[in-house]
C-alpha cells in the first residue's frame, strides 16, 4: 500500500535503489515513533487536547486511516499530529541499519534530524495549496486538524484560533530548547467525509 505525500519530496531514485515499498514505508515509521516517543518524553499532548477541550468540544476527525500523518501518528493527541515527511532514503547505509536494528537513541536522531526531515530550500506547504500552509521546512512541522463540520459559530473559530496561537508558542518553545530547531503548525480545517479526496489520501 502506497501513500500521497505532501509535499512529495521524496528521490525515489535513491528510495527504489535502496528499499522495497514495504522497508520503505516501515524505516518510515520507525524513524517517526522514535522521534514521537522523544517528543512525549517532553511535552504532554494528551493534557494539550484536555486544555482544548476545556475551552471549546472541538470535534475531531473521524477517519484516522486516510493518510500518512494520521494513521501512523503515536502522539496520543485527536488535534496534533507531526507532519514532516521523512526522508529515510537520505540515511547511508550504516544509519539504515542501525535504523533497522531499533538500537536508537536521541543522539542519534539529533545527528540525522538534518538529512531526513528537512526538505530542499527554506519554506515548503504542507497540506492544501494555502499560503499559512507554507511554512519553514527546516524543522519540526505539526498539523492541527479537527471536523470543521461541526463548528457552527463564528466564536468558536475565534477561540479555535487563540488556542493554536497558544499551541504554537508553547510547542516553539520546548522543541527550541530540545532541538534548537524551529516549530511550526499547519492548520487542516477538515471534513472527514470528504478531506481524503483532496489531500494526502491512500492510493491502492
Amino acid at each position: 500500500m502506497n501513500y500521497i505525500y505532501v509535499p512529495d519530496s521524496f528521490d525515489y531514485n535513491l528510495v527504489h535503489s535502496k528499499f522495497t515499498d514495504d522497508e520503505f514505508l516501515s524505516l518510515q515509521i520507525k524513524y517517526r515513533t522514535i522521534i514521537e516517543k522523544i517528543l512525549m518524553d517532553y511535552i504532554d499532548f494528551e493534557d494539550i487536547d484536555k486544555r482544548i477541550n476545556n475551552n471549546i468540544v472541538l470535534p475531531k476527525i473521524e477517519d484516522l486511516d486516510y493518510n500518512f500523518y494520521h494513521k501512523f501518528s503515536s502522539l496520543n493527541s485527536n488535534y496534533l499530529y507531526l507532519r514532516n515527511n521523512f526522508h529515510v532514503e537520505n540515511l547511508n547505509v550504516e544509519q539504515i541499519e542501525i535504523l533497522k536494528s531499533g538500537q536508537v537513541g536521541k543522539s542519534f536522531i539529533v545527528s540525522t534530524l538534518p538529512k531526513v526531515l528537512f526538505e530542499n530550500g527554506d519554506e515548503a506547504c504542507f497540506g492544501r495549496p494555502r499560503l499559512d500552509n507554507i511554512v519553514n521546512c527546516k524543522g519540526f512541522v505539526f498539523e492541527f486538524a479537527y471536523d470543521s463540520f461541526k463548528i457552527n459559530s463564528l466564536s468558536d473559530l475565534v477561540i479555535i484560533d487563540k488556542i493554536v496561537e497558544e499551541i504554537k508558542v508553547y510547542l516553539k518553545s520546548i522543541i527550541e530548547k530540545l532541538f534548537r530547531l524551529p516549530a511550526s503548525i499547519v492548520i487542516n480545517k477538515a471534513l472527514s467525509s470528504i478531506y481524503s479526496l483532496h489531500d494526502n489520501n491512500i492510493v491502492d
